[in-house]
């Protein structure tokens, strides 16, 4: 499995630099784009970037090769952040007035203590590998007892398929160490300072409690055997948890049982992003324009209709309550009623838009492919 050449900001972003093969670097190079701090560049601000952010009174903007940017000035002008890697950023989210996290290609999360002016690495894709490894490798200790208890001859042939995914595993996560880890992590979801979760592709979901001291490996807490890529996390004001991915892929975890269960979903297309509305209802949306709502936490969907069919691969609710969703072709959708109705809004461009942020005026700031512009000029 690929990452899909469409998909939410992140996901769209990542796939066409996998795809052509732009901004890799091979392990034998000599400095790893791990190990290489991004460049400063006059021209991050009109290149690509993938999702913007607001932390107090300064936007906060990540992209390609590790820039980060911000503005005190409402997008008038823009500062380089010094950031220690020069790998693609996916998302960036701050969940309190100083400290937030960005995450990216290769398993990378950064994390500043500044507003964004400053980043440091706080885990990276060989510190996700390993705990990888250790899951893979309990889960076939796990395995290999319940088959001696039985013997091989009588063991149920389930037990036997999954016993060798599990030896599978251990052989892939033994190639992506030996070749370099280039696992995107696609989003970033906190729920206050300490207790977040970034995920990303094949399934990859790891969860903290300390504020990213350290991490836990939670995909296999999930039942997604496929490795449908994980695109976005939210979190209800009753404390369960909503995931969303490819294939129509959805997952609650009620904070009663704190166990993941999937939903059923009749649309079998891949959802880019959902969103927790100021009315506590959920807003998912992807692949041909298509929106879902959901006023039971994410148990049950109701599709919205509105006039476009294209794809949808960023979204926010804004402070003023107002969702905007973004995506292909520049397209722009807004709901002022919790997302229940949606109207397209000229933004002024064709370029692929994903993220999207009010500056001070409550005009809308995006990025995309051609940097952050103000929408509609």
């Amino acid at each position: 499995m690929r990452l899909s050449s469409t998909g939410r900001a992140a996901a769209l972003v990542s796939a066409l630099i996998i795809s052509s093969g732009a901004l890799q670097v091979s392990a034998s190079d000599a400095v790893l784009p791990t190990e290489r701090a991004a460049q400063q560049s006059p021209q991050a601000e009109s290149r690509l970037l993938v999702d913007i952010t607001r932390v107090g009174d300064r936007l906060v903007a990540v992209g390609e090769q590790g820039h980060i940017i911000y503005s005190d000035s409402d997008g008038k002008n823009w500062s380089h952040a010094s950031v220690p890697v020069s790998l693609m950023l996916n998302a960036v989210e701050f969940p309190t007035a100083e400290r937030g996290w960005a995450v990216g290609h290769d398993g990378i999360v950064l994390v500043s203590d500044d507003q964004g002016a400053t980043w440091e690495s706080q885990l990276n894709g060989l510190d996700i590998a390993r705990l990888q490894m250790k899951a893979a490798t309990a889960r076939i200790a796990r395995l290999e007892a319940q088959v001696d208890e039985v013997g091989e001859d009588q063991a149920d042939l389930d037990l036997l398929d999954a016993l060798d995914e599990a030896r599978f595993d251990v052989e892939d996560l033994e190639q992506l160490q030996a070749g370099g880890i280039v696992t995107p992590l696609l989003g970033v979801t906190f729920m206050g300072s300490s207790r977040g979760y970034a995920y990303g592709a094949y399934g990859l979901l790891i969860s903290t409690d300390d504020s990213g001291a350290n991490w836990s490996l939670v995909s296999d807490q999930l039942s997604n055997t496929d490795r449908y890529h994980y695109y976005d996390l939210a979190a209800t004001a009753n404390g369960q948890l909503t995931i969303v991915g490819e294939a129509g892929t959805i997952f609650t975890r009620p904070p009663e049982t704190g166990e993941w269960q999937r939903v059923t979903l009749d649309y079998s297309g891949s959802l880019f992003g959902v969103e927790l509305t100021t009315g506590d209802a959920l807003v998912t949306f992807g692949l041909r324009g298509k929106i879902f709502r959901s006023a039971d936490s994410g148990l049950t969907w109701t599709p919205v209709v509105t006039e476009s069919q294209a794809t949808l691969t960023g979204g926010k609710v804004l402070a003023d309550g107002r969702i905007v969703l973004l995506g292909a072709s520049g397209t722009v959708l807004v709901s002022d009623n919790d997302g229940l109705n949606f109207s397209i809004i000229d933004s002024g461009t064709r370029a692929v838009l994903s993220g999207v942020e009010a500056n001070a005026a409550g005009e809308l700031m995006a990025t995309g492919f051609g940097g952050v512009r103000l929408l509609g000029n």
